[in-house]
């Protein structure tokens, strides 16, 4: 055999061996834990419940005071951001805020009637006062005129001050109802302004509680309004798994829908504080809702794979191949 046959030979044996190798290598690599966790079957399964709720949910308020007029969606329709979802009557809303401002005006020419003092009565009972003290000195006049001409000084001005006093007070009531007819006046504006209720997003309705014809006030909530082509998966965990589960961002997520919906999901947000629906501190798995197979309050089970080393840690039992961990769901 020749020296190129022979290098031939070694390169095929080389080829054939090379695989062979490399499983071996990529056995060695593996920690002693994950191989002795395999042999032993040392993992098991912590099951927690979760439910879904939208992804966003807005409530529909009330622009304005008054009467709707007309309703543009129902329960269960898609809208658009910036659609009008409600009408309110605009040529009443007009009216109303024409004669609010006609109001306004009045009050404040009434407010300006109640200005200035009368000084004209005092100067002139003055004067003739100053006359009768000079003729009296000269004994053109008798005491019994002085006293007059004082009495009436003093009641000219006695008089002049309750006047003032009385304007003063009505000036105060004119201030007011003036400032009261501003009010009302802006009021009706804004009403004027706002006599159409737009979706503040893209969404379903999901509650409408007013019809046309109904009244509302403003800032009272007309109905609601949620995104479900994304939804959130809130599941709730025992305050002993926190440390844990707030390592591990990968779930195994089953929910109970027709088709049953299987996935793995990743933990987007932990919550230490207790929900008020769940009962428990949750975690938050968002989920692109295909088909919208995925309903506002669907029930869904979440899966984490853990050792029994890491349960007996958290407090958990131990003993079996499932953990689950309960919830206030219904």
């Amino acid at each position: 055999m020749s020296i190129k046959d022979s290098v031939i030979i070694i390169k095929k044996l080389i080829i054939m061996l090379l695989p062979i190798v490399c499983c071996l290598a990529a056995s060695c690599a593996k920690p002693p834990a994950s191989k002795e966790v395999k042999k032993s079957g040392d993992i098991i399964k912590i099951v927690l419940e979760g439910v879904i709720t939208p992804s966003h949910e807005e409530k529909i308020i009330s622009s304005m005071t008054g009467q709707i007029m007309k309703v543009n969606t129902a329960k269960g329709q898609k809208v658009a951001k910036d659609q009008v979802l409600i009408e309110f009557d605009r040529f009443k809303a007009e009216q109303a805020y024409k004669n609010a401002v006609i109001t306004y005006q009045k009050a404040q020419v009434s407010a300006e009637t109640y200005t200035g003092e009368n000084t004209v009565i005092i100067n002139n009972a003055k004067e003739k006062l100053l006359k009768t003290y000079d003729l009296y000195r000269r004994g053109y006049s008798s005491l019994v005129e002085l006293k007059d001409a004082e009495n009436n000084y003093i009641n000219s001005r006695n008089t002049n001050e309750k006047t003032r006093f009385d304007q003063g007070k009505s000036h105060k009531e004119a201030t007011k109802e003036v400032e009261r007819a501003r009010l009302e006046m802006e009021n009706a504006k804004y009403n004027f302004q706002n006599t159409e209720v737009k979706s503040m997003m893209n969404g379903f309705i999901t509650d409408l509680t007013y019809s046309a014809g109904q009244s509302v006030s403003y800032g009272d909530t007309i109905g609601k309004i949620a995104n479900i082509d994304d939804v959130i998966l809130k599941g709730g965990f025992s305050p002993g798994t926190y440390s844990y589960i707030n390592k591990i961002r990968t779930a195994e997520v089953s929910c109970l829908t027709t088709p049953p919906l299987k996935m793995k999901s990743q933990v987007k947000d932990i919550s230490p504080i207790a929900d008020s629906v769940l009962g428990t501190p949750v975690l938050f798995i968002p989920i692109k809702n295909h088909d919208y197979l995925l309903q506002p309050g669907t029930k869904c089970l979440i899966s984490f794979k853990i050792t029994k080393e890491q349960a007996k840690t958290m407090g958990l039992d131990d003993s079996g191949d499932t953990v689950n961990i309960r919830s206030q769901i219904k």
